[in-house]
């Protein structure tokens, strides 16, 4: 749900996409998940949440602001943010550290890269682009009880 309505119809007709991607480095493996509404006609207008930072193991997080993953274990980061026809940035949006922010990963299958879970986060706008001609985004995004299910692309 984001603010009160299934994905799929924060925008008249839209689509929604779920992708995720796996990294390795120094701190561990892990993999991000982006959560992208994309509407349909022009101006396409696209509203993406990313969360990073993911341990590769079912279990409950919190949800944090931007820190290195090595000195903050298992705190994950979220980034979103909107574009306009592929190629003009729109607004970005910041955590709302107040707010209850957590991702709940219930299975992981390290095989086959597949993930399911719920997540909880608000967002505020950071970046906010005013125009008459572009669709009004909201300055606020709260996800909540939203459940997913996808894989992750393996390296």
């Amino acid at each position: 749900m984001l603010n009160g309505r299934p994905l799929a119809s924060f925008f008249s007709k839209g689509t929604v996409a779920i992708m995720g991607h796996e990294r390795s480095d120094s701190c561990g493996q892990f993999m991000s998940i982006a959560f992208s509404v994309v509407s349909k006609g022009r101006p396409q207008n696209m509203l993406e949440l990313t969360l990073v930072d993911v341990p590769k193991a079912a279990g409950s997080y919190q949800i944090g602001e931007h820190r290195s993953i090595c000195k903050n274990p298992g705190i994950i980061n979220a980034a979103a943010s909107t574009i306009i026809d592929y190629d003009m940035s729109g607004n970005s949006y910041k955590l709302l550290p107040s707010s209850v922010n957590y991702l709940e990963l219930t299975a992981h299958d390290p095989v086959t890269g597949e993930v399911k879970g719920t997540f909880q986060v608000t967002m505020v706008v950071d970046r906010k682009v005013n125009s008459s001609e572009i669709f009004a985004f909201p300055d606020i995004l709260r996800y909540v009880g939203t459940a997913f299910h996808t894989r992750y692309e393996k390296k």
